[in-house]
């Protein structure tokens, strides 16, 4: 019998959960712009390709919390649960990247049931939901798909992939970091001026429309 690439819980699951989830998030922030708004605007959280990684993240946090216990909770069982895993998530990268990127990503202190600006009772709630929706219809889905893909074919593939987004988070938080230190006006090292070069001001406000990136000062 053909060793399958994907045979459960793990690291492979929440990775491709991951991958999934910042691509779907991008895509989906930006139809809802769409929509609302009516205004296309580009929603990536990433230097190459559409991807948003809080959502990522988002994902994999529910994937190595809850994954564990998904086959053992009922949907309602499992809704609380996904709600406090996602605003706090949510919670902390506001702060994160307040506190080391100097970025405001997102403020909420104008809506209603807020919690310091940073995640709100009503997303939560809809954490809570599209946490359900992650566990109980994606998690299974993923596994049936690649536990029908060969060993031999998927590892290679799977670490290409890995490789890939580890290169992509690290030139996106190196550029994110080297921005702060503009806006700081701090002289850069050898690889920020790599940054300065390739990541300027005007490419990352192009790049991250809906990020506050401050002002340089010259």
């Amino acid at each position: 019998m053909t060793q399958p690439f994907l045979t459960g819980h793990g690291f492979r699951l929440v990775f491709l959960l991951f991958l999934l989830a910042c691509v779907v998030g991008t895509f989906w922030e930006e139809l809802l712009l769409l929509v609302l708004h009516h205004r296309r605007e580009s929603r990536t959280g990433t230097v190459i390709g559409p991807f948003s990684p809080i959502y990522g993240y988002g994902a994999a946090v529910f994937a190595v919390i809850l994954g564990p216990f998904n086959d053992l909770l009922t949907w309602w069982q499992l809704y609380l649960p996904a709600c406090l895993v996602g605003g706090v998530m949510e919670f902390t990268m506001s702060l994160v990247a307040e506190k080391v990127f100097h970025e405001v990503i997102w403020d909420y202190h104008d809506r209603p049931l807020n919690i310091m600006g940073r995640t709100t009772v009503i997303f939560m709630l809809g954490w809570g939901l599209g946490g359900l929706a992650l566990m109980k219809l994606v998690y299974p889905l993923l596994i049936a798909v690649f536990s029908r893909v060969p060993f031999a074919v998927g590892e290679p593939i799977f670490w290409v992939l890995v490789a890939f987004m580890a290169v992509n988070l690290f030139l996106t938080y190196g550029a994110l970091l080297r921005q702060s230190n503009r806006v700081k006006g701090l002289p850069p090292s050898a690889l920020g001026r790599f940054f300065d070069k390739h990541y300027p001001q005007a490419w990352l406000k192009k790049r991250f429309p809906a990020i506050d990136l401050g002002e340089e000062k010259k």
